[in-house]
């Protein structure tokens, strides 16, 4: 009886070792950008820095909405998109925020975005798609597979 008690007490340990089944897990990427003397300019090679790892899907789009919102809302994004130069890239913001309710903030030079009040209007496609018309984005959503183990 000890010896098979035993036995089960390795087999116990044995499977400890191995590898928990693969979840998905999605990681909010902040990119980063430098100043070159005209715009800032993102070093995607990074593919900039986790800032939070979530397992809920839901929770995590809700994060990068809300860190893109203010982004979009705060900063001069001509600094950032040399494409806002361009009348064409103008355009193609112009018909993306007014496709999704928002509006455009011009002040001098500089361009901002102003999103509705009400939160639950945010959507994901809406800042994908802002964001794609001037070809830029201050958080980006990865999706990634875990495998955890256990000692």
């Amino acid at each position: 009886m000890a010896k098979k008690l035993a036995k089960n007490k390795k087999e116990e340990k044995e499977s400890l070792d191995e590898i928990i089944p693969v979840r998905t897990a999605y990681v909010i990427m902040e990119i980063h950008f430098e100043y070159d003397d005209n715009y800032y300019n993102s070093s995607e090679s990074e593919g900039g820095s986790p800032q939070k790892v979530y397992l809920d899907r839901k929770r995590a789009e809700e994060v990068y909405i809300k860190k893109n919102v203010e982004a979009l809302e705060s900063y001069d994004l001509t600094s950032y998109s040399w494409r806002l130069r361009e009348s064409d890239a103008k355009e193609d913001l112009e018909c993306a925020v007014q496709k999704h309710g928002c509006k455009i903030i011009e002040s001098n030079d500089d361009i901002k975005i102003e999103f509705p009040e009400n939160e639950e209007l945010h959507t994901k496609e809406m800042v994908d798609e802002i964001m794609d018309s001037i070809s830029i984005s201050f958080y980006k959503l990865e999706e990634i597979e875990l495998e955890m183990y256990m000692d």
